[in-house]
């Protein structure tokens, strides 16, 4: 079999259509990988551009909200009886009329009030919660010194949030300070942004997640743990860089990105997660390798049935000229028999022996 004209024609002709149908997977299969990678990465690259985009719309529009505020005669007039002592929980009474629907209606979660030394009038979040002082708090300190400010900030009654404040003034004179404050600790902030953007959020104060839209088996939100991440610590709170990194949570994969909250220092206070599911992707990816594998392997067949069936229409002919070769070799009878020159015009109808002038057989 091995020795057999057929077998010399089909094995090399074989062999080098399976080494380009592999070499040919491979590449697709290296070139949909990749092209899956780059359009997760873009993906990923694009919502964390418009995460950040929205954070500095949310600064914008918590320092235009504390400023607003601040200059409300509600607030002023208030401020103004609580620094005189005069009818203190009225003057609070009023604020929280005046702040509650104020806060719905421009988009922010909380405001808080400090009167002109620092101490806490009203926490709209935490209404039973006033009286301590909070000026050694830097968006306090520099209120008072008449200097507007916005940052990332972790406070006793708020794990982690946006601050904007802005001093308010009676006739030139700070006699206090409004902070507009939007929750991000809360399940609200990251579901909200979870259903924007279909990602998993989650509000880091430091490394502990204070908030977050993931999951455990039991459908418990993973919050109070830590992450342990020391490259990702180094990079977003040491560093104050963005960190992407490919992860498997609760048994799926993810793309995640993590960004530094920056303090009033501009030192990084906490972090915020956005974690894109890359199941989907790597489903699909995996769905075209397979139709390409399938595709070549088919292919492959048809092909060396082909091949096949080609060596077999040129090989037969051969074999009958050969076993001729060997008869005639033997016994000097070179005249070709009727029944080997039916088969070869059978094979090959516009070719034939031919007896010449001479009484000789040629093609």
């Amino acid at each position: 079999m091995f020795n057999s004209i057929k077998y010399k024609i089909i094995a090399p002709v074989a062999v080098v259509l399976v080494l380009l149908t592999a070499a040919i997977v491979v590449f697709v299969s290296v070139s949909v990988k990749n092209l899956s990678n780059d359009q997760i990465k873009a993906r990923s690259q694009g919502a964390v551009s418009s995460v950040l985009t929205q954070l500095s719309n949310l600064e914008d529009q918590a320092r235009i909200i504390a400023n607003s505020v601040a200059g409300n005669f509600m607030v002023i007039s208030s401020v103004q009886n609580w620094n005189a002592d005069n009818d203190r929980e009225q003057s609070r009474q009023n604020l929280i009329t005046y702040l509650t629907p104020a806060a719905a209606e421009m988009g922010v979660d909380s405001f808080v009030v400090h009167d002109a030394e620092g101490t806490v009038v009203l926490r709209l979040h935490a209404p039973s919660e006033y009286g301590d002082p909070d000026r050694h708090l830097p968006f306090v300190m520099q209120a008072l010194n008449g200097q507007p400010s916005e940052a990332y900030a972790t406070t006793g009654t708020m794990p982690m949030g946006l601050v904007s404040t802005s001093p308010i003034r009676y006739e030139g004179k700070v006699i206090g300070s409004v902070t507009a404050l939007v929750l991000m600790h809360t399940n609200e902030f990251v579901d909200k942004y979870a259903k924007i953007f279909d990602a998993q959020f989650t509000t880091f104060a430091g490394n502990k997640r204070v908030a977050t839209t993931l999951q455990d088996a039991a459908g418990k939100r993973t919050i109070g743990t830590e992450l342990q991440n020391e490259r990702v610590i180094d990079d977003v709170l040491n560093q104050g860089k963005n960190h992407s990194v490919n992860i498997t949570l609760f048994e799926t994969r993810y793309l995640a990105t993590y960004l530094p909250l920056k303090g009033f220092d501009g030192t990084p206070v906490g972090m915020l997660f956005i974690g894109f599911s890359t199941e989907s992707d790597i489903a699909a990816s995996n769905a075209l390798l397979h139709r390409v594998i399938i595709i070549g392997i088919v292919g492959l067949v048809i092909a060396v049935l082909v091949v096949r069936y080609i060596a077999g229409r040129i090989s037969k002919p051969l074999t009958i000229i050969k076993e001729f070769m060997k008869r005639a070799g033997k016994t000097g009878d070179i005249v070709p028999r009727p029944e080997e020159l039916e088969n070869i015009k059978k094979l090959y109808p516009f070719t034939a022996f031919e007896r010449s002038n001479r009484g000789n057989w040629y093609w």
